[in-house]
């Protein structure tokens, strides 16, 4: 069943708009209405119990409908007040409040009540200070210069008393399981920056005068906007400049947050993008509205038919503004213990007592407020159950870190070591593990396990948690395996060979413009790789010299056939294989060393184009002038 408010004319005559209505008053009907249901249930000898899903304002609503009815059992010992409830879900619900950017609230109070424009005017009055909203959002834009919404606590106040003691204002008894799922990010994404500038907008009217013969020869703005988002905590800055030249009006804000929770327009949160909404709506007025509404009166002078509108921020109508948070993500699981609302919630909230829900469920990213993914709906259909499926009680959902695995970066082969997590409050549950073919599993237990490799090459620990999630570690097992060899960069030749370069080929292309080899190895830490001692080089014969250190030799060519170079690395396990890269040396023709003396002919040999280059470029013929 869906319950929703509609707009209705109470018994004093009054239009009442339900759904922007006091959130008390919604819940005690809520809670009448679940009366309602349970005597229909208890009526057909049922002993279903009743899922209660509460979306955004509709978690504030059913929340207090249901912790209302505990109390008012415990103080009637009335079983009409058993709410018969086994699951309540939150959605994206702002139970420590929710914001709308307080620049885009100054722009409606501006428009609305300034100058008198009634669209504004009605969203100003009865959505951002309808009774309902009053209660949710933390600030509040008016005429005052204190933006703090004091109506707010009073609701959170009263909130958290309307339940058994104890409580803090949540359904607690007759077995109910409270799960809540955010829609803002868990690991701390911003979609936003405090303070920075994400509006403006100018009106032009374009000058006329007599004396141009009615040709225009200037601009005038009379109409502006512009908007900030809120600044960081403890810090001050702009929130809007506006002016409008008919009506006359001017406001511009600043402000200084003293709100520990941070900025409210870029802490994580599900979003609601309000400010992008009118972006659009006073574009399209100012469109459509005849400059002589902006009489200028200066002898002589007069305006156009027609406003010159200018989208600077974003740059085009078509952009759209940044989503902003309107349901913190911090506000949504109603956490404790965090410094600010920048916090990744990175950990198991049950586990550590820093929410009061037995359960929830978030991802990595801001998304739109009320939205669902596939994996949110498949934690919470496993959740809820069916007629075929029994429901089964999901473990926290949220982003794991795999530096959460302790455990070291590299093992080596037929030695023992052991992977775990040290602090179970960093996960969601006991472990299933999975690793890669070349690691075997000694021992495990449900948070920890002991493995050795058997192979080398690039490994991986998987811990399997009950709600699906997983956390993938990837280690090195055994000794360093070859990857391929790379050469220098063009030019890249050293000065003390023997032999002229130039007076021989190469059946390795890149050895006709370069001469340094470089080996690349897997397995190695960035440490060792800079160590000489873990490189070893090779010649086949006395054809070639080798100069140079670490993973790069340098060859000299002495004289002409067939030879190779070979290589091997070590890390904390000990010596790769020999790996070698064979090649021949041709000596070129004396009319060929000649022509080479003077150009660079590169690459050598070639199946398709070829570059001559001057080597000398003081050889380079003189032009006329």
């Amino acid at each position: 069943m869906i319950v929703n408010f509609p707009t209705y004319t109470n018994n004093l005559g009054h239009v009442i708009d339900g759904g922007a209505d006091d959130i008390f008053r919604n819940g005690r009907t809520v809670a009448s209405f679940l009366q309602k249901i349970n005597q229909e249930i208890k009526n057909n000898g049922s002993t279903e119990k009743l899922v209660v899903i509460g979306p955004s304002m509709g978690g504030q609503i059913t929340r207090y409908a249901l912790a209302y009815m505990e109390k008012k059992q415990q103080e009637t010992n009335n079983v009409i007040w058993n709410h018969n409830t086994r699951l309540w879900v939150s959605m994206d619900s702002p139970h420590q409040g929710a914001s709308i950017p307080l620049a885009t609230q100054g722009d409606l109070y501006f428009l609305g009540e300034l100058l008198g424009k009634n669209e504004a005017k009605s969203k100003y009055r009865d959505v951002i200070n309808s009774k309902a909203a009053r209660q949710m959002l933390l600030t509040i834009a008016g005429a005052g210069s204190n933006f703090y919404n004091t109506d707010h606590d009073i609701y959170n106040q009263e909130l958290i008393a309307s339940g058994v003691a104890n409580s803090n204002g949540y359904p607690v008894q007759n077995g109910i399981r409270k799960i809540a799922i955010a829609n803002g990010s868990m690991s701390g994404a911003k979609s936003v920056n405090p303070s920075e500038k994400f509006y403006e907008i100018v009106a032009l009217a374009k000058l006329r005068s007599v004396l141009t013969f009615g040709i225009r020869f200037a601009k005038v703005p009379v109409f502006r906007i512009n908007n900030w988002f809120m600044p960081d905590k403890n810090a001050t800055s702009m929130l809007l400049q506006n002016y409008s030249k008919k009506p006359e009006a001017a406001i511009s804000w600043n402000i200084t947050n003293n709100l520990g929770m941070g900025s409210l327009d870029a802490v994580p949160g599900g979003s609601f993008n309000a400010a992008n909404d009118l972006k659009t709506e006073v574009y399209n007025t100012l469109k459509g509205t005849n400059a002589l509404s902006f009489p200028i009166f200066i002898p002589l002078l007069w305006s156009g038919e027609r406003l010159e509108v200018e989208q600077r921020i974003p740059n085009n109508i078509d952009i759209t503004i940044a989503p902003q948070a309107f349901i913190p993500t911090h506000s949504a699981l109603d956490t404790n213990g965090f410094s600010d609302w920048y916090q990744p919630i990175d950990k198991n909230l049950v586990c550590t007592n820093q929410t009061p829900f037995d359960s929830f469920y978030g991802e990595n990213t801001n998304m739109g407020h009320i939205t669902f993914t596939d994996k949110m709906v498949d934690w919470l259909l496993k959740e809820l159950g069916d007629s075929t499926h029994p429901p089964i009680p999901q473990h926290p959902s949220f982003p794991v870190q795999s530096i959460a695995l302790t455990g070291a970066s590299m093992i080596c082969l037929d030695v023992n070591s052991i992977y775990q997590f040290t602090d179970i409050c960093k996960v969601p549950s006991a472990v299933t593990w999975s690793v890669s073919p070349n690691i075997q599993i000694v021992s495990s237990n449900s948070y920890g396990l002991t493995i050795k490799g058997f192979s080398s090459g690039d490994g991986t620990i998987t811990a399997i948690f009950q709600n699906g999630l997983t956390v993938t570690k990837t280690i090195w097992v055994g000794v360093p395996q070859f990857n391929e060899f790379t050469f220098g960069s063009l030019g890249s030749t050293q000065s003390l060979c023997i032999a002229s370069a130039n007076d021989y080929s190469y059946s390795i292309p890149e050895l006709n413009s370069t001469d340094e080899i470089i080996s690349n190895f897997s397995g190695l830490t960035s440490t060792e790789i800079l160590v000489a001692t873990n490189w070893e080089w090779q010649k086949l014969n006395g054809l070639i010299i080798l100069n140079g250190t670490k993973n790069s030799r340098n060859v000299c060519t002495i004289g002409a056939g067939q030879t190779s170079v070979s290589v091997r690395a070590k890390n904390a396990c000990g010596w790769s294989n020999w790996v070698e890269l064979p090649f021949e040396i041709t000596e070129l023709p004396l009319s060929w060393r000649q022509s080479q003396s003077i150009f660079t002919i590169y690459p050598n040999p070639s199946t398709d184009f070829v570059n001559i280059k001057l080597r000398d470029q003081n050889l380079k013929p003189k032009t006329n002038s």
